[in-house]
């Protein structure tokens, strides 16, 4: 922040267009690199694996694994808080598919913790919520 106001300025008042290093787009890649982790986490090849799968991320990517989970873009960043050590589950409706649903619920911390699993419209949810307090 001290060295580089201006590009601090840039990133904090408009992440999605923020590029460094001639024109990469950290929040536009973080999202592209999730979809592809969530492809490579429930395949194996061909066949779709069963099962859990624990995730362990930070703030952003955990934002952006939920995100592209439920189909939603990069402009979803900073929809919502991804608490420190906080948890989230996201479940896949069985049968796969491009067009397929996933529902997701927070798991810790505690008071956000309710175990109700949240299901469209996600857009909506994600925005009316605003963050894990508002639990």
């Amino acid at each position: 922040m001290g060295e580089a106001p201006d590009t601090y300025a840039a990133w904090k008042d408009s992440p999605l267009d923020f590029s460094i290093d001639n024109g990469f787009r950290p929040i536009v890649e973080l999202w592209a690199r999730a979809r592809v982790a969530w492809e490579t986490m429930r395949c194996d090849g061909a066949a779709e694996v069963d099962g859990l799968t624990l995730v362990v991320s930070h703030n952003a990517c955990g934002q952006a694994l939920i995100c592209t989970a439920l189909g939603l873009d990069e402009t979803h960043f900073r929809s919502f808080d991804f608490p420190n050590c906080g948890a989230a589950e996201v479940a896949f409706e069985a049968g796969g598919g491009k067009g397929e649903q996933a529902r997701w619920r927070w798991r810790l911390p505690a008071e956000a913790g309710d175990g109700q699993w949240r299901t469209g419209p996600v857009e909506q949810q994600l925005l009316d919520k605003g963050s894990v307090s508002g639990y």
